[in-house]
């Protein structure tokens, strides 16, 4: 795998995929007082970068290949990118994806052609699945560790670098290694001294623990469904490890709360709908800005995948850690006009009463007095504390609600 090698894949692309757009990102460029651009992958077909390996995969495969079918076990991007090319192509496509995949990916795949088989709580499991297709006689196209699927993906950098040729930093998301490898060989040709950065979710460190081991953390709740499922391998790449080893400055982790901000930062910032994954190179930036002051850094938001309810949810956890969305409680005396009151303490202030509920019977409290559980939207956390100080200094002892 070299240079040559991504830049001829590049040219096989140019009449089945599209060159994605590489946009100035200034409010991000202010926390780093430099320039950011941003890749947007989620503008692809099938909204990720995954169709690009999986076209020089299965340009490669034969005649007897092709006619008796591939399979290849996926979270939901390679499932669509290999689904994508083989009913273009006319391939038989079976998909293995974990049964925690979001259903939105399982339909998209689904009505690309493909038969979709759910089997293994991640993509570890599913893997096991896979083979035994391959055993069958079907052609296993592996979402990373393999040199086809490296070099397409490699293209995503030619491409930002010859855009962008003063990119002197790279952000990455990794979870098997794939588009970091692919892209970290075809950067360090164009410019040797480009610093590249993977990054990856503490809920799935796998590479991580592979690369540096002395740095092994437990992750934070091995039972909850990581936000970032897209980056959430826990087998990583043989071929691209070693790849890492020696192409990556460093693998930064972000947590999924941090992922989350990301996503609503790139949805109010640039009006940009990215996946957990997508969104993770950007949560690296905004947790770590001394690291990239004053550089000019190209992020590749690799997929926008995301089931609707998964982004309404998403935002709403974001606006309420900004304490644009508070829940407050309220001690009041149960007597006539004094909900009025609060109300109009709230409204006065700008506060957007969105719901309330006035609770009598559920309290320690006595029968004359009573709890208001008030749902606000606010400006942000000063705005919020002034509602609550303004509440206790009219005598009303106010508290955020916690669950």
């Amino acid at each position: 795998m070299n240079i040559n090698n991504i830049k001829l894949a590049a040219q096989k692309m140019q009449d089945v995929l599209f060159r994605t757009p590489i946009v100035p990102a200034p409010w991000l460029s202010k926390k780093i007082r430099g320039t950011v651009y941003l890749k947007l992958e989620n503008l692809q077909y099938t909204s990720s970068f995954k169709p690009r390996g999986a076209l020089i995969k299965m340009l490669n495969l034969t005649p007897e290949q092709k006619d008796k079918g591939i399979v290849a076990m996926s979270a939901g991007n390679h499932a669509q990118g290999v689904a994508f090319h083989a009913q273009r192509m006319g391939i038989p496509a079976t998909i293995i994806m974990p049964e925690s995949t979001p259903i939105a990916k399982v339909e998209r795949t689904r009505n690309l052609g493909a038969i979709v088989v759910l089997s293994g709580s991640n993509l570890a499991e599913s893997e096991l699945t896979a083979l035994e297709f391959v055993e069958k006689g079907l052609t296993l196209i592996h979402p990373y560790d393999d040199e086809d699927i490296i070099t397409g993906q490699g293209t995503v950098a030619l491409e930002m670098l010859e855009d962008r040729p003063d990119i002197d930093t790279l952000i990455i998301p990794v979870g098997g290694g794939g588009l970091a490898s692919g892209c970290s060989i075809a950067a360090k040709a164009l410019n040797p001294n480009i610093k590249i950065y993977g990054v990856q979710s503490t809920a799935c460190p796998a590479m991580i623990h592979t690369l540096y081991p002395e740095r092994w953390f437990m992750p934070p709740d091995s039972s909850s469904l990581p936000l970032a499922e897209g980056i959430a391998v826990k087998n990583p790449g043989m071929i691209t490890r070693e790849i890492l080893k020696t192409h990556l400055t460093d693998i930064l982790a972000v947590e999924d709360t941090e992922i989350e901000d990301a996503v609503d930062a790139l949805a109010m910032g640039a009006k940009v709908v990215a996946e957990g994954a997508g969104a993770a190179a950007v949560a690296a930036l905004i947790k770590n800005p001394d690291l990239f002051y004053g550089k000019t850094v190209g992020i590749i938001v690799c997929g926008g995948n995301i089931d609707s309810r998964v982004f309404s949810s998403l935002i709403m956890h974001s606006l309420v850690r900004q304490e644009k969305f508070i829940r407050i409680k309220i001690k009041i005396p149960d007597t006539a006009g004094t909900l009025a009151k609060v109300t109009g303490i709230i409204g006065h202030l700008g506060g957007n009463i969105f719901e309330l509920i006035h609770q009598r019977h559920f309290t320690n409290y006595s029968s004359k007095m009573t709890v208001l559980e008030v749902t606000i939207e606010t400006r942000g956390r000063d705005h919020s504390q002034q509602i609550i100080q303004e509440l206790i200094n009219e005598g009303f002892p106010t508290s955020f609600y916690r669950t």
